[in-house]
């Protein structure tokens, strides 16, 4: 997961930085650990555990999609196109088009997808533009882990759509 987090980090081809931004996470994420530790006994958890523990809390279980329902007003039989031939053809028009959000399932990979996604747009659009990436990763992670912060609010806000938008499930086939 470290590796694809790492892929997904990456901008402009440049692994080497993505690696280091990721290091130096994973030390942070350590150090505050560390301090935790020696507060409370209870606090003990090793990094990467952490950083599968916080993505976990990040995944979301349903979205919805967008599906075009095509509603036909205008119906009209044209005559066909020889002048002797009594054969009609029917003429449809679609005057209007409506979307509708269904609600679907995800699959695991879309899941850990967006999950990273929305890890590494959040860090990126934060607004402390002092802060460097790795600390305001590992303060989204451990925001994460314990299922706080602006990553779960997106995850808990999308389900909310999802269920607001479920009576439209019965287009999911479509």
């Amino acid at each position: 997961m470290a590796i694809s987090f790492i892929n997904m980090m990456m901008q402009d081809g440049n692994k080497i930085l993505a690696r280091g931004i990721m290091t130096q996470t994973l030390e942070t994420i350590k150090r505050k650990q560390v301090e935790k530790y020696h507060k409370s006994p209870a606090a003990k958890r090793e990094e990467m555990s952490v950083i599968h523990t916080a993505l976990e809390n990040c995944k979301p279980i349903i979205s919805p999609t967008r599906k075009k329902e095509i509603l036909i007003r205008n119906k009209r039989y044209g005559q066909a196109l020889g002048t002797t031939s009594n054969l009609y053809h029917y003429i449809e028009s679609y005057s209007e088009s409506l979307f509708l959000q269904v609600p679907v399932s995800l699959t695991d990979n879309r899941r850990c997808f967006l999950a990273t996604k929305w890890m590494i747009t959040e860090c990126r659009d934060n607004k402390h533009r002092c802060t460097h990436m790795y600390e305001k990763l590992s303060q989204e992670l451990l925001a994460a882990f314990a299922n706080e912060g602006n990553i779960v609010k997106r995850k808990h806000d999308l389900h909310k759509m999802a269920e607001a938008n479920r009576a439209h499930a019965h287009y999911c086939w479509w």
